[in-house]
């Protein structure tokens, strides 16, 4: 490449430490991004995985570079030598082109933001998918570190996005910034169908309803208790299926080799995960109420269940809660436990299971990518580059 195609160009980064295997909110907005018709180029940059292409087009003018060296598990101190080798990989890539944007998703992102925009007197944009400073996996003096740097870098920021307004709050009010703007982690809108993919996959019965769980099959967010529940249930009216990846994968799939109401389907294809959810009959999201940011979640999967037109049982964290019963779409348990979900699969089996899912789809629409890239552009097209 040449120094005057180089010139030409005005290019959006955004930093995110992974290797963008199911990275949908990120893939999301550079597409949204991209029709704001601001930039040349816009590029994912993550970390090396061994397997994975270092480049790959995802769009017209969008692509993803994978920099650095493959993390393997070699310990702490050499996890700590690769993300240093990904930050200097990325300056000397920096360094050297015209970057007019930089958008950070991570707050362990945000110092690297910080040095790009100094460096090139770019737009620095943080987008936090979570509270990270508030999660169930820090300790407190990692904690209080965290929010130390995140309220020293924020100020840097041109502008900060969150993916709900509690979160947006506790931003305005901790660090007495102005209010972030909220784009939630929803799909786009699809052509509402029905699909048959588990019945015909699993010996379960017509007369059975098929609660769904997908997404990350970790611990602290209810996979353990739904697991345990259907262990030890009686009834047989309805089954559930887990649907994704994590940790408890193998707990999972030993429990449904033993159980005739257990069943466990591997993660999808993004681009296919709506049929499954759409085999389904009722989606379950059980956050456990480990964290502050767990409590002011909205994670993605509550609204693929609604774009798909799925009654749901939820977990009483606030925004999901909150959503659930202004919608009335669903059904909110009062405890995380055997007994408080077996109430809650009683009362939403008692209910109009079409008119709940009526409006699951309705609140889908509502919230729909379609609109909240309509706030994307009036951010990057009227504030930032106007």
């Amino acid at each position: 490449m040449n120094n005057t195609s180089i010139n030409r160009k005005i290019i959006n980064i955004h930093l995110y430490p992974s290797s963008f295997q199911n990275e949908s909110r990120i893939e999301k907005i550079a597409h949204s991004i991209e029709k704001c018709k601001i930039f040349t180029d816009i590029v994912l940059i993550g970390t090396k995985e061994s397997g994975i292409e270092p480049t790959r087009k995802i769009g017209k003018n969008t692509e993803i570079k994978l920099f650095g060296i493959s993390n393997l598990n070699y310990g702490i101190f050499y996890k700590m030598f690769v993300f240093i080798f990904w930050y200097i990989s990325i300056l000397k890539y920096v360094l050297f082109r015209p970057i007019k944007c930089i958008n950070v998703h991570s707050l362990s992102s945000l110092p690297l933001g910080v040095i790009c925009k100094i460096l090139k007197g770019s737009k620095l944009v943080y987008d936090t998918h979570e509270l990270e400073t508030e999660t169930i996996s820090q300790s407190r003096f990692r904690k209080k570190f965290a929010k130390f740097i995140e309220k020293k870098l924020i100020p840097f920021s041109d502008h900060v996005f969150v993916v709900s307004e509690s979160i947006a709050s506790w931003y305005q009010e901790q660090y007495r910034i102005k209010r972030p703007t909220v784009v939630l982690n929803v799909p786009s809108i699809t052509k509402k169908q029905k699909f048959n993919i588990f019945r015909e996959k699993f010996p379960i019965k017509s007369s059975q309803k098929i609660l769904i769980y997908q997404g990350d099959l970790s611990y602290g967010r209810g996979v353990e208790i739904l697991l345990n529940v259907f262990l030890k249930r009686d009834h047989n009216n309805c089954v559930v299926v887990f649907m994704g990846n994590g940790d408890l994968r193998e707990k999972i799939i030993k429990a449904s080799n033993k159980s005739t109401i257990i069943f466990f389907q591997n993660f999808v294809n993004p681009k296919n995960v709506y049929k499954y959810t759409a085999s389904a009959d009722i989606g379950v999201a059980l956050i456990e109420n480990a964290c502050l940011s767990y409590y002011y979640c909205l994670p993605n999967k509550l609204f693929e269940y609604a774009m798909s037109g799925l009654p749901v049982i939820v977990s009483n964290v606030y925004e999901m809660a909150k959503l659930v019963e202004s919608a009335e779409n669903g059904v909110v348990t009062k405890c995380i436990g055997k007994e408080c979900f077996e109430a809650a699969i009683k009362d939403i089996l008692s209910k109009n299971l079409t008119k709940l899912g009526l409006n699951s789809r309705k609140i889908a629409e509502k919230n729909s990518w379609n609109n909240q890239e309509k706030r994307i552009y009036e951010i990057y097209k009227k504030q930032l580059f106007s």
